[in-house]
Order: C-alpha cells, then structure tokens, then sequence
C-alpha cells in the first residue's frame, strides 16, 4: 500500500516592520551668521572708502551761504557740484589728468580762495574757502569792465537777463562797476557772480587758474530758507543749475 509521505512546510513569519522610536528632542538646524563683526567691519571699511572716492572724483556737495549769486542761485541752497566734469586734480600734480572738456563761458563753477591774505574778501565774518561763480572771460581774452556791462576784446558781451546790474553811479563806484582792462594767460578764467552790486569776484582777487577750479555746478538737491524756523522751497529741488 503506497503511503503518501507528507512534507512539513516551514513558514517563517517576519515581524511586522515599525518605525524608529524618534528621538525625544529632535537636533536643531545650525545657520551659520552671513557675516561675523569681521565681516561687519570690512563693509563698514569699503563703504567709507567708497564714499571718500566718490567725494574725491565724482560729486561734491557745497551749500550757498551768500547773495552773490542771485537770482541764480539762493542763500540756504545745497547744490550738487561734478568733479570729474574738467578732468581730476591730484595733489603735488601741475596738470588735471583725464580733461575731456574745458571750462566753458557761462559755466557756473566752484574753485579754491586763491586770494592773497591782503585782498578784501571776507564775507560776514569769515574768510571763504570756496566760491561759486560764473566763468565770462577765456584764456587769452582781454576783459573790461564798464557800467557793470562786460567787454570781451572789445565787443559787450551778452549775457543772462538775470544778471543784476546798477546805473547808479555810486553803487557803480563803490561796487567795482568799471574794471580792467585785464589780458588773461594760459589756463587762467575769468570769474564774476550774477548779483554783480554785491559778489565777491574777479574783480577783487584777480583771475583764477585752471587748477583751482573744483567742478561744474549743475544741480539743487536741497534748498530751504531760515524764517522762524526752516522753509523748505519744493520748487527749486532739482532745478538744474544754467
């Protein structure tokens, strides 16, 4: 009798898979600063450099303190001045380096006091280190002064209707109405406000050489008048400086 032999089958039964237990605190993600005080530091160090060069090439700022200006430019303006506009004047150096452009007749500039300590220029009560004038006569020109109207080699020169004159003779007298006449030299300009009856010029100090000559003034950033307290004037923020 045949028998049927039977096979025992072994099934092995895995445990059910669980997950890890997850740890009681799970570990904080570590963000390392963007920059450490050294690191603060050197922005601070470039930005200041950064400013000093633009300060040194590029655009100044001056505020007008006088009337010798008027109607152009206002007491309590703060004008924006382009250094680099007549080329860079660097120290102990007897020429300006990347000059593209010349100054121009009728460009309103800034340059250095270059007056001798006898001339009579004091305004108020200070001695100016700076002053912003008009540029009328070129190098090589001969400029004369008569009634306060401008002769460049002999013809009148015309200028702005702005330009505030007298037909006083007193005031004429006494504020330098006739002048010269004066030949001007190589890089030398000549420099004469618009408030031609109360400026400070050209006519007190002489001609200024190209080298004292720190830029071209062509903006009004900021201009407020001290009346009780300040007055900002809206309208002349912005206004471009002809």
């Amino acid at each position: 009798m045949k028998t049927e032999e039977s096979e025992d089958v072994e099934v092995v039964l895995s445990a059910p898979h669980e997950p890890p237990t997850p740890p009681a605190h799970p570990p904080q993600e570590h963000h390392e600063p963007l920059l450490g005080l050294s690191g603060w530091i050197g922005v601070a160090v470039l930005t200041i450099l950064l400013a000093m060069l633009i300060r040194m090439f590029i655009f100044q700022s001056y505020r007008i303190p006088s009337e010798s200006m008027l109607p152009t430019l206002k007491v309590g303006d703060h004008i924006i001045v382009s250094r680099f506009h007549y080329g860079y004047q660097f120290p102990y150096l007897r020429r300006r380096v990347f000059q593209m452009v010349e100054p121009q007749r009728f460009d309103v500039v800034v340059f250095r006091n270059i007056a001798p300590p006898e001339a009579d220029i004091v305004i108020g009560d200070y001695r100016p280190d700076y002053f912003i004038k008009r540029i009328v006569g070129l190098p090589g020109e001969t400029v004369l002064i008569r009634d306060f109207e401008v002769y460049i080699d002999g013809q009148r020169l015309i200028e702005f209707d702005h330009v505030i004159t007298s037909d006083n003779p007193l005031i004429v007298a006494e504020h330098r109405g006739n002048w010269g006449p004066i030949t001007l030299e190589k890089d030398q300009y000549y420099m004469l406000g618009d408030n031609r009856v109360n400026s400070k010029d050209s006519r007190y100090f002489g001609p200024v050489p190209l080298m004292a000559i720190e830029g071209k003034a062509f903006m009004i950033y900021w201009s407020w008048i001290k009346n009780g307290g300040y007055d900002v004037r809206w309208g002349r923020i912005g206004k471009r400086i002809r």
